[in-house]
C-alpha cells in the first residue's frame, strides 16, 4: 500500500545543510579515472551519513571536487512521507536540477537514531535506480540509464521504501547529488546534499491531538519534526492554523 502524503525538503547552493539522522547521497561520474567515480552507480557508503563509531561516510566530493558541497546554483530535494506507519510502503522521489548541466546521479540511505539502516528500498520499474547493501545499511542509487546523459537542466528518480515492521522511532533520509557536465571527466560538476527526517506515527498523532486540544478545529502545518525528547518545542505547542 502506497501513501502519497509527502514532505519536501530542498537544498540550494546558498544554504549548506547540517547533518541529520537519515541520509541520501548522489555520486556521478562521467568517465573519470578515479575508480570511485562511476556512471553505473556509486560505491556504497558514500552518503555523508553519520557513522556509529564517529565521523561520517565519505561523500561525492571524493571525486567531484572542483567546488565545495552546496556551492552551486542548483536545487536538490527529496519527497518523502510526513511520517511512517510500520510495514507500509511509500514512494520516494529525488529531484535534482541545475541549468546547463546534462548528466545526473544519486545515492541514498535511511538510518534510525542509532545510526542503523532502517526499512527496505525497491528500485523503480523504469530502470533508473538500483539497490545495494553494506553492513546494516541499504543504498539506492542511479543506474547508467538513470544518469540521463544529455538530458538538460534536471533529472528525477522514483523508487519505494518500506518502513520497518515496528515503530523504531524517527528515521532520517540523507541525500547528496551531482549535477554533471558530461565532458569526459569529473571536473566542472556540482555536488549537493540534503536530508529529511521521517518521524514515527506516534509523534504525528501527538501533534494532531495537540492541535485539536489547543486550537479546536485546526489545520496542521508541520514545518519541523517534533521529537519525544524535545520538551522545549513541545511546551511551545504545535504549529496549527485555525479554520
Amino acid at each position: 500500500m502506497k501513501r502519497h502524503l509527502m514532505h519536501v525538503i530542498g537544498s540550494r547552493a546558498a544554504s549548506a545543510l547540517g547533518t541529520s539522522s537519515l541520509a541520501l547521497i548522489l555520486l556521478l561520474s562521467i568517465g573519470g579515472d578515479d575508480a570511485l567515480a562511476t556512471s553505473t552507480g556509486p560505491p556504497d557508503a558514500h552518503t555523508g551519513a553519520p557513522l556509529a563509531g564517529g565521523g561520517t561516510e565519505l561523500d561525492c566530493t571524493k571525486c567531484h571536487d572542483d567546488f565545495d558541497v552546496d556551492s552551486g546554483p542548483g536545487l536538490f530535494s527529496i519527497e518523502a512521507p510526513v511520517a511512517y506507519e510500520p510495514g507500509l510502503t511509500y514512494e520516494i522521489r529525488v529531484l535534482l536540477s541545475q541549468t546547463g548541466q546534462v548528466r545526473w546521479g544519486f545515492e541514498l540511505t535511511a538510518i534510525d537514531d542509532s545510526l542503523i539502516g532502517a526499512g527496505q528500498f525497491l528500485a523503480g520499474s523504469d530502470g533508473f535506480s538500483q539497490v545495494s547493501q553494506a553492513g546494516t545499511r541499504e543504498y539506492v542509487k542511479q543506474t547508467s540509464a538513470g544518469t540521463a546523459d544529455g538530458q538538460p537542466d534536471e533529472q528525477e528518480w522514483a523508487f519505494t521504501w518500506t518502513a520497518p515492521a515496528t515503530d523504531i522511532g524517527p528515521i532520517t533520509l540523507h541525500a547528496a547529488g551531482v549535477a554533471a557536465n558530461s565532458t569526459g571527466g569529473t571536473s566542472g560538476d556540482d555536488v549537493y546534499t540534503t536530508s529529511v527526517a521521517v518521524p514515527e506515527p506516534s509523534i504525528v498523532s501527538l501533534q494532531l491531538a495537540a492541535c485539536f486540544t489547543f486550537a479546536g478545529i485546526a489545520v496542521v502545518r508541520r514545518t519541523r519534526e517534533l521529537r519525544k525528547s524535545d520538551h522545549s518545542r513541545a511546551a511551545q505547542g504545535p504549529d496549527c492554523r485555525i479554520l
